[in-house]
Order: C-alpha cells, then sequence, then structure tokens
C-alpha cells in the first residue's frame, strides 16, 4: 500500500510539474510573442511538418512526428474535415455569407459520402482500374522463379500467441536406463556439442537419412560378453571359412594348423573386446561421474532456492513491520475521534477501509483450459484478409515455377514489444506467414518475409533490396497482390521502381461488380452475369459507406500526392 501510494505522490508530482513549465512557457510566449506572431509559428510548423512528409513521405515510425502528422492530416479526411466545418457552425464564429454558403456545401457534399450507392460508386471507378490492368502472366525466363509480393500491411488483428514450448527439453518422468543400455550408451564414441560443455554420443549427433542400429552394431560383443568361454565365443564374422577336405579327409597336421589358427584367432578376439571392456568401464565411469556433478548441481540449485525462500519471508517480514509502522504513524497525526481524550489513541482503521484494504486481484477470465482453446485458432484476418488466402492459391497455382511469397508488412503500433522481442517478433510479416503456414499449408521455404514497410513505396523498395540481396531470379516479372481499391497505385509504383520488370495485377478483396457492359459477350451471357440490384437502402446513410468512401477519397488523394512525387510509372499493356 505504501508504494502504491509513493507511486501516485511521484506520478502526480510529475504531471504538476509539467502543467508548471507549460503555463510558464505558454505565459513567457504571451508576453514576448504577439499573438499573430504566434498563429503565424503554428501555421510555420504546420507547413513544414507538410513540406518535410512531401519529401521524404508521411512519419510512419510510430514516434512524436507520426503523431503529429495524424493529427495534422485529421482535417483532411472526411470525416476530420465534416467535424471541423461543424465546429465552425457551432462556435458561434461571425462569419460571411459566403463563408457560411461554402461550409454548407461542403457538408452536404460529405454527407453524401455516407449514402451507398456514392460510396459504390467511388470504389467502383477505383476497382475497374485494377481490372483494366490484369493480364496474362507472361513465360517465366530461363532459371526464373515465380515471385507473389504480398502486400500485408493491414490484413490481420493482434491475438493470443501460444506458449513457446522448448521441444528439446528432456521427458519429465523418463524411466531409467537398464543395465544394458548404459553399456551400450557407455561404447559409443562421444562428440561435444557446440556452446554445450557436455558430451554427447556421436550416433545421437548424426542428421543423415540412415538410422543408426545400435542392436546390430553391438549385438556380437554383447553376445561375446554373455556366452561362455569357449570356441563358442569366437565371433562368427572373424571366423575363417572351413577348408575343404580332401579326398581322404582332413590330415592330422591340417587339423592342428587350423586348431593353432583358430587359437590364434581366438586370442586376437579375446584381446580386442579386452579393449573393448576397458574403454566402456572408462566411459561407464565418466557418465557416473558426469551423473554425479549433475546431482550435486540439483543438490545446490535446491540449496540456492531455500535461500531464496528464507530471504523471500524476511522480506514479507519487513513489509508488514512498516506496514505496521505507517499505521502507527498514520494514527498518531490524525486527530482523536470524537469523545476519546487528547491523548488516548484511536481505534485502528479496520481492514475493510479503503487505506487498509489491499489492492484488488485482478479477475482471471481467460483460465486453463480456455487458453489453449483461444490461442489454437487461427490468426484474425481484417477486410483486407482475402489477398492472403489468394497469394497461397496463386502459390498452388504455379507450383511447377517453384513460386515464393514475399510478404511485404511492418511491425504493428499497436503491440506492446516485450523485453527480449526483436523488431521481426511483432511485426505483421511473422503473423501472415504463420497463417499461409498453418491454415493455407504454404511451406515456410516458399516464404521469404520483409518488416520494413508501411506505404506502397517502401515495399516497393525494400521487395527489389530484398531480392537483390537473396540474389532470387524473379524471371524478369513481379505478381503482385493487394486490395482492388489501391491496386492501381501500388502496380505503377513497383512498375517505377522494378524498371524493367513485367508486373503481373492480381487484385482481390472487391466491394463492388463490374458493370454488365464491361464484360464480353463471349465470356458471360445472360443468367452468368453477375449484377448488383440497388435496393432502397442504398439511399440511406450508413457507417459502412462513410468508411468505403472514406478509403476511396484516401486513395485518390495518396495517387495524387505519388504523381507529385514522381514515384508512379503508367504501364504499357502487353
Amino acid at each position: 500500500m505504501i508504494l502504491l501510494l509513493t507511486d501516485v505522490f511521484l506520478l502526480l508530482t510529475q504531471v504538476l510539474l509539467w502543467l508548471v513549465v507549460g503555463l510558464v512557457a505558454w505565459f513567457v510566449l504571451l508576453k514576448a510573442l504577439p499573438r499573430a506572431f504566434l498563429s503565424l509559428l503554428v501555421l510555420l510548423l504546420i507547413l513544414v511538418v507538410l513540406a518535410l512528409s512531401f519529401v521524404t513521405g508521411p512519419p510512419r515510425d510510430g514516434g512524436v512526428l507520426e503523431i503529429l502528422w495524424r493529427i495534422i492530416s485529421f482535417p483532411f479526411t472526411p470525416l476530420g474535415l465534416a467535424i471541423v466545418l461543424l465546429a465552425i457552425l457551432l462556435s458561434g464564429t461571425k462569419l460571411t455569407t459566403f463563408a457560411r454558403r461554402a461550409i454548407l456545401i461542403g457538408l452536404i457534399i460529405l454527407a453524401l459520402g455516407s449514402f451507398p450507392f456514392v460510396a459504390y460508386y467511388l470504389a467502383q471507378e477505383l476497382e475497374m482500374e485494377a481490372i483494366e490492368l490484369i493480364t496474362a502472366a507472361p513465360n517465366l525466363e530461363a532459371g526464373g522463379r515465380r515471385v507473389i509480393v504480398l502486400l500485408g500491411q493491414g490484413t490481420t488483428r493482434s491475438y493470443l500467441r501460444p506458449p513457446v514450448t522448448n521441444a528439446l527439453a528432456p521427458p519429465q518422468n523418463a524411466p531409467p536406463l537398464s543395465p544394458e543400455a548404459a553399456q551400450m550408451l557407455a561404447r559409443l564414441p562421444l562428440q561435444k556439442v557446440e556452446g554445450d560443455p557436455v558430451l554427447v554420443p556421436t550416433a545421437f549427433l548424426q542428421t543423415t537419412t540412415s538410422e543408426v542400429n545400435l542392436d546390430e552394431q553391438f549385438q556380437e560383443e554383447i553376445l561375446l560378453a554373455q556366452a561362455p568361454p569357449g570356441p563358442g565365443r569366437v565371433p562368427r564374422r572373424s571366423r575363417p571359412p572351413a577348408a575343404p577336405a580332401g579326398p581322404g579327409g582332413a590330415t592330422p597336421e591340417g587339423r592342428v594348423e587350423e586348431l593353432e589358427q583358430r587359437a590364434q584367432e581366438l586370442e586376437r578376439a579375446a584381446e580386442q573386446m579386452k579393449r573393448r571392456a576397458e574403454e566402456g568401464e572408462s566411459r561407464l565411469d565418466d557418465l557416473t561421474q558426469r551423473a554425479e556433478e549433475g546431482q550435486n548441481r540439483i543438490d545446490e540449485m535446491k540449496k540456492r532456492a531455500a535461500e531464496i525462500e528464507a530471504r523471500a519471508a524476511e522480506l514479507r517480514r519487513r513489509a508488514e513491520e512498516s506496514r505496521t509502522r505507517a499505521a502507527e504513524v498514520q494514527e498518531r497525526a490524525s486527530p482523536p475521534a470524537d469523545g476519546a481524550a487528547p491523548g488516548q489513541r484511536a481505534t485502528p482503521a479496520s481492514p475493510a477501509s479503503p487505506a487498509a484494504s489491499p489492492r484488488p486481484k485482478p479477475k482471471i477470465v481467460i483460465t486453463k483450459e480456455a487458453y489453449p482453446i483461444l490461442t489454437g485458432q487461427p490468426i484474425q484476418l481484417t477486410e483486407r484478409g482475402n489477398r492472403l488466402i489468394y497469394a497461397a492459391q496463386l502459390f498452388q497455382q504455379e507450383t511447377g515455377n517453384n513460386p515464393l511469397i514475399v510478404v511485404s508488412a511492418s511491425t504493428r503500433p499497436d503491440r506492446r514489444q516485450k523485453e527480449g522481442e526483436r523488431r521481426e517478433d511483432i511485426s505483421e510479416s511473422a503473423d501472415i506467414q504463420r497463417f499461409l503456414t498453418n491454415t493455407m499449408r504454404v511451406p515456410a521455404s516458399g516464404i521469404l518475409l520483409e518488416h520494413n514497410s508501411r506505404s506502397v513505396r517502401q515495399s516497393a523498395e525494400n521487395v527489389k533490396k530484398l531480392l537483390a540481396d537473396q540474389n532470387i531470379n524473379y524471371g524478369g516479372q513481379i505478381t503482385l497482390v493487394t486490395s482492388a481499391l489501391n491496386m492501381n497505385r501500388a502496380a505503377l509504383t513497383f512498375a517505377k521502381v522494378f524498371d524493367e520488370a513485367t508486373i503481373v495485377v492480381r487484385p482481390t478483396d472487391f466491394h463492388t461488380l463490374p458493370p454488365p457492359e464491361s464484360i464480353g459477350e463471349e465470356l458471360a451471357t445472360g443468367t452468368d452475369v453477375v449484377e448488383r440490384q440497388f435496393q432502397a437502402s442504398d439511399f440511406l446513410p450508413s457507417a459502412d459507406a462513410l468508411y468505403l468512401s472514406t478509403q476511396a477519397i484516401d486513395e485518390y488523394i495518396s495517387a495524387f500526392y505519388y504523381f507529385l512525387r514522381g514515384w508512379i510509372k503508367p504501364i504499357v499493356p502487353l
């Protein structure tokens, strides 16, 4: 409780200090500078930010400049402009007749964007531009690889990840090794693993496709070790083939030579077995010594754990004493209760009082049973997520051209980066890869990630650099997958960056249907033509229509901005 009060006190102190600094600065600026100059200063600041964004692009690093850019650019959006115009009208500011009429006309135009038929028309114009760019993919150059660039920014939502488990951790309740298995492991040659001082049997580190059969490798040695002394202990492999008998059978001299030869072989086998037994005993002693060292380490860790528990108990005792002293100080500082003598102490506060009650624990909703169910779901997609499914479909269709999906996205601005996490770990590209691999069954070897793009221009530049760094031959063409609303601008941008490459356009995430007159008669006729039917609700305002209109207007403004910057290049039809 004391720590909580201290933190609150420090926070309030910081807030008050910032308020004092701000008020002093505001007072100095008002006294030292005229109001007209301050207005010009604010206007100049806005113009500088706009100029910097025009030269270097809008700031998208999640820092102060991006926040300032969003504040400045908000009045230029349909919703922001409507709020600004309404605020001017409701503020009671004296306006001329012309200004008032202009504001009303602007509000009417913005209100039209909330009607579905207007939003449908604006989106259909953009999507028809994307459809006009669709052509058949030309043949790849010799040795080329089909590269599918997926612009994945804003296609997924943050989600609960499953806990990371260590696949190399030993089982908790593993049965102990039998004496025979321990002897067999002792005979294996040992090898040191990089980064680990413990020696591991070499057979466990083999990564070839051929499996090591320990039973076949040590079967003869085990049999020889268990067999009684005599000729039967001679290994089958070392036993020479029997000499053919002569016409009259084997002579005594030949029999003696054969026995001497077998005796020499037996002696050599016995020496070899003694040497192997000594090596096995040495390795077994080594393993026993390591086991003892491991047990000593475990005992030491238990001892340290007991010491830590003792320290924790001591800290809890000290915290309780500090809590008691603070309560006594508070009682002395507070005035005596009614009816109590001046020197008499007041009754201590009950545990149910707010000052003495502990902080309420958060309500645990996600239980042990619910957590694997939540984390086992596929990654949540947004309204732009259809492009992920379409990219996986194109990948399956291009299996003969060794396809590669290049996912271009950036980090999530609403995702907090934890200690130990890299920037790539919280990027949307990593989540898209999990969706493509786990849900769409696209192999991880067919996916390449780019984590630093939050605009179409950055995606084009970073993808080109990534392909060059990886020495990937994309066959003089790039297959581009993104939403139909911004496909025209994206295709023109990639055509500008990939100067000599052909951009194969594959739009998706359509909001509208193409008009029937745009479909050739030989392609679809009669009932094959899918045509949208207007309804009475299309002439009623809706939030979805306003959102779609905002997207379309934002795309028109972005395309104009890209044109002014010289970032787009017209695509010449094939």
